[in-house]
This record gives structure tokens, sequence and C-alpha cells, in this order.
């Protein structure tokens, strides 16, 4: 009982070190702003302008209406590091489908944020 407790243990603590997620507790839903079927088919536009080289730290927002999809390269590396359409669309298709206010989660090298009404993209 004791190794199945140790094993669950360090799962989980491994898990964690790969992606750190949170979803918005309030705030605008998919559905206040068309629901998330139309949030997906925004996130394609987005990714497009999204994609690309990106520097440390670097963050990169994008906005769709008033919904707003963001990406930070957070790797260790200081050099620059490329950012696929797929990666792009993976990464924040999770914040939308996962969550109904949206979120931000943090893996390796991206943290991606999507947010249904940001009041960055309102101008």
């Amino acid at each position: 009982m004791h190794i199945s407790n140790i094993l669950g243990l360090l799962a989980t603590t491994s898990l964690l070190g790969i992606a750190s997620a949170g979803c918005f507790s309030g705030g605008a839903t998919w559905d206040s702003v068309g629901g998330k079927d139309s949030a997906n088919d925004k996130l394609g536009n987005a990714c497009q302008k999204l994609q690309g080289e990106f520097k440390k730290d670097q963050e990169k927002l994008e906005c769709e209406s008033l919904t707003s999809f963001k990406v930070k390269y957070i790797g260790k590396d200081d050099g620059f590091r490329t950012l696929s359409l797929r990666e792009c669309e993976d990464g924040l298709s999770k914040e939308i489908t996962g969550c109904d206010h949206g979120g931000k989660t943090k893996y390796r090298n991206w943290e991606y944020t999507a947010d249904p009404a940001n009041e960055d993209c309102a101008s």
C-alpha cells in the first residue's frame, strides 16, 4: 500500500512539472460571446497571426472581436523558439474547451491564455 501511494505521489508531481493549468473563475463565458464553437472558429485566424518566432519572455496578443488569445514563450532557452500553427491551436483550444470562462495554462515552453471578453480587445 505504501508503494502505491508513493507511486501516485510521484506521478502527480511529475504531471505538475508538465502543465500548470487554471480556468478563470468569473467574468464572461464563451456562451456570452457566441459559444465555444465560435471561439474555436476564431482560433485558426488568431493562431495564423500568433505563430512564428518568439524570444525569451516575449508575449503576443491577438484579438478576434472581444476574444483575446495570448501566447508567451516561457522556456529556459535564451534564444528564439518557433511556435507552429498546430502547437498554437492545440494549446489555446484547451482553454476554450476546458474552461467556461477561459483560462491560462503553462507548459514547458509556452503559456497559453484565452479570454472570452478581454478589456484589452475592446478598443
